[in-house]
């Protein structure tokens, strides 16, 4: 650090410091010997988000997890916790926790990531030293230390905000392991307060619509499954706890297609339920788990076993989860803003690049007829979140073109029209373009609020701290002026993060002494006053063409088509299609979903299992091998055994094709061939000539698509033998005619006449 550590130096009496191991012992044992002291410290409740320094073979770790608290007032003391992890196969001996926090405050964002970073030095207050136990090879021990007010450099109001926080561990002169944070000062300096939006995506994440797409779980209002697929409900419970982070200041913008996939909307009932009862699923005679009453046994007898419960219905528990899921979803409405994004999140951005105006407009107009389907149910305005568009990617012209009017709205992607002149102060995130109203995210603290900074992970706090110090320091820049800031949570870290973590980090950014809340429309109208008092700040124009990895490709998208064609196929043939395609139907709204950016294998794999599903059913079904067939006539029917090892029935058609015009197929025969079983059809054909002809028998569907496995025999066609026969047959018949007149005549010759005699 290039600061000589002063060992020497005492600790004030108010000051403390715990470092204790942290252990593992067998859950009887633990139980067996208690809480001791040692472990009573070590296994206090840490605020959610938190972590413990990680092992890292050959180095020792140190991590700071929280402050408490994270925004200091005048006069308070401030306790750091943490831990320290030995990956070293030596001891740490006569250690020391050294303390230091910045002298003056950070001024621009840059630097504050640069402290976390460790890539910076800056002037520093060393505020506290305290010597620790030895931390054996592979141990890790955590640690509390209370730094008075009085010990802190917070003296200047002028020096509000974000100040950088160090913890060193020291083995005399050498430093072993360093962490950093920060803690904001609030002495109570008046200035205009940042108004606030954030926008928090509620769709699935690419493993998520895997486990969807896969699913042949039934999710529909008047159905109930009774196995539902873990992933399914442990994404319901995701979802419906994503809702429950609505307030002011924060959208919300949700798929609507996950919201049917999840059971919604509800029926009649069901909804009006969802609305009226905290226990909405909650029915006469069915209340879920019941415990049995109990009583003492009588004297001098043994007791005896009761049931203490009842395993609950899962038709019950299905129904309990979506409604609510539904309550969910009318109480967001009605404590903040909610978006509907276009059907499957689509990425309308590729969309826009490969000319599929088409569907686009397909995924924008379902999503508002499920929105209105959804109104109609549950009483929500959901539909009238449809004039927001959020982008997938880079913002450029030609996916602003490619949304209707009725999209008045577009969030753009962080990072997005950068000012056209330098200026000394952050504007407001919002523009217009094209009489569109377009919000400019933030792209430092979107990244703070999807837990990043410069590339790297944020822990908890960390992130916490740098969305607080952020916002502080755009305020600091020009305390007299109101700006709009507008903050995304990127669309992996809203899917992958729990709700908890994302509670916190909103209200570290819309909590702060210095941040109010904003809601959307007061947004959108702040961005229109500005345009016409001329106060928005010049923007780079738009590209004409942004292209971003994970795009959807032509190839991708005809592979989709490919595949959406080969169910639309099965369908025909297939007496129960969904017991062999899963429920899937809508492959290329599928893949057209922006959560396979961040997993195109995943997009490609999904199409290639769903094109092969007509590979499977043309496996199991196929003409039975047959000998060499005769035909010796003109005009004939050829038997045709169908053999079929799928569970259901099929219906198909036989196709003969021929190898020579010799042999002519005037029609197919459609056949139905049972459930691991056969059947039998005649085909007509024509004989027109001799010799050896192949016929491949194939399988079709009413398409013409083929759906077995093709089946080759050799056929003699011998289309003169029966003229042959029957001239033949006539001829002797002609002979005999003959001989019989000629008999006939020569009887009569030798007949003697009554005159002779």
């Amino acid at each position: 650090m290039g600061l000589r550590l002063l060992r020497a130096w005492a600790a004030a009496a108010a000051a403390a410091v715990l470092l204790v191991p942290t252990a593992v012992a067998p859950p009887c044992a633990q139980a067996a010997a208690g809480p001791s002291p040692a472990s009573t410290a070590s296994t206090r409740v840490a605020p959610a988000g938190t972590t413990t320094a990680p092992y890292v073979e050959g180095q020792v770790t140190l991590s700071v997890d929280s402050l408490a608290p994270e925004v200091l007032t005048s006069e308070e003391s401030v306790t750091i916790t943490g831990s320290v992890t030995n990956g070293t196969d030596r001891p740490v001996h006569e250690a020391s926790l050294v303390v230091q926090v910045q002298s003056r405050t950070e001024v621009t964002v840059e630097e504050l990531e640069l402290w976390l970073a460790q890539a910076r030095r800056t002037r520093v207050s060393q505020v506290r030293v305290e010597d620790t136990e030895d931390i054996a090879p592979g141990e890790t021990r955590s640690f509390s230390i209370t730094v008075p007010a009085a010990d802190l450099p917070l003296s200047d109001e002028d020096q509000w905000g974000p100040r950088g926080v160090e913890v060193i561990l020291t083995e005399g002169y050498d430093t072993v392991a360093v962490d950093r944070t920060l803690l904001l000062w609030d002495p109570g300096t008046t200035a205009q307060a940042s108004r606030v939006t954030a926008v928090v995506p509620v769709a699935a994440s690419a493993a998520e619509m895997t486990a969807l797409l896969s699913s042949t779980t039934p999710t529909g209002p008047a159905e109930a499954s009774a196995e539902e697929a873990q992933e399914v409900t442990a994404l319901r419970q995701r979802v419906t706890a994503l809702l429950g982070l609505a307030r002011e200041g924060v959208v919300l913008a949700v798929d609507p297609s996950l919201l049917e996939a999840l059971g919604l909307p509800l029926d009649k009932e069901e909804a009006a339920s969802a609305t009226a009862s905290p226990d909405p699923a909650a029915t006469p005679g069915d209340s879920g788990p019941t415990e049995a009453p109990t009583q003492a046994p009588a004297p001098g007898t043994a007791p005896t076993a009761t049931p203490t419960s009842q395993p609950p219905d899962p038709s019950v528990t299905l129904r309990r989860a979506r409604a609510e899921l539904a309550r969910a979803l009318t109480d967001a409405r009605e404590a903040g803003d909610v978006v509907v994004l276009a059907w499957q999140d689509a990425d309308l951005a590729s969309l826009a690049h490969l000319g599929e105006t088409d569907l686009a407009a397909s995924a924008l107009t379902r999503a508002h007829q499920e929105a209105s389907l959804l109104d109609d149910a549950l009483g929500t305005d959901l539909s009238s979140g449809t004039t927001t568009a959020l982008a997938t990617g880079p913002l450029d012209a030609a996916t602003l073109s490619l949304l209707p009017e009725t999209v008045t709205t577009v969030i753009a992607s962080p990072g997005d029209l950068p000012v056209a002149e330098e200026l000394f102060y952050t504007p407001s995130g919002t523009t217009t373009v094209n009489g569109r109203a377009v919000l400019v995210p933030d792209e430092d603290l979107s990244d703070a609020a999807s837990g990043t900074s410069d590339g790297a992970a944020l822990n908890g706090l960390d992130a916490r701290q740098l969305l607080r110090a952020d916002t502080a320091v755009r305020v600091r820049q020009a305390p007299s002026v109101g700006r709009d800031v507008v903050v995304t949570v990127s669309r992996a870290e809203a899917a992958n993060q729990t709700a908890e973590v994302l509670d916190e980090r909103l209200d570290a950014l819309l909590d702060a002494g210095w941040t109010v809340p904003q809601d959307l429309g007061s947004l959108v109208g702040s961005a229109r006053e500005d345009e016409t008092n001329g106060e928005q700040a010049a923007r780079q124009p738009l590209p004409e063409v942004a292209q971003a990895e994970g795009e959807l490709t032509a190839e991708d998208l005809a592979a989709a088509r490919q595949a959406e064609a080969g169910l639309e196929t099965l369908a025909t043939v297939l007496s129960d299609p969904q017991a062999v395609t899963g429920g899937a139907t809508e492959v290329v709204s599928a893949c057209v979903s922006s959560a396979w950016r961040t997993d195109t294998a995943g997009r490609s794999a999904y199409t290639a299992a769903v094109a092969g599903l007509r590979d499977t059913v043309a496996a199991g079904l196929s003409a039975a091998p047959s000998s060499t067939i005769n035909v010796i006539a003109q005009s004939a029917s050829m038997p045709v055994r169908v053999v079929s090892s799928l569970d259901q029935d099929v219906t198909v058609r036989v196709h003969l094709k021929p190898s020579s015009t010799r042999l002519q197929v005037s029609e197919d025969v459609e056949v139905t061939v049972p459930a691991q079983g056969e059947a039998t059809v005649s085909v007509p054909i024509t004989a027109v000539g001799s010799g050896e002809v192949t016929v491949t028998i194939d399988l079709l569907a009413p398409d013409g698509t083929s759906v077995g496995t093709p089946v080759a025999i050799l056929t003699r066609v011998h289309a003169d033998w029966e003229n042959l026969g029957t001239r033949v047959v006539a001829g002797l018949l002609v002979l005999v005619l003959v001989a019989g007149i000629v008999r006939t005549v020569r009887r009569g010759r030798r007949t003697p006449t009554e005159g002779e005699a």
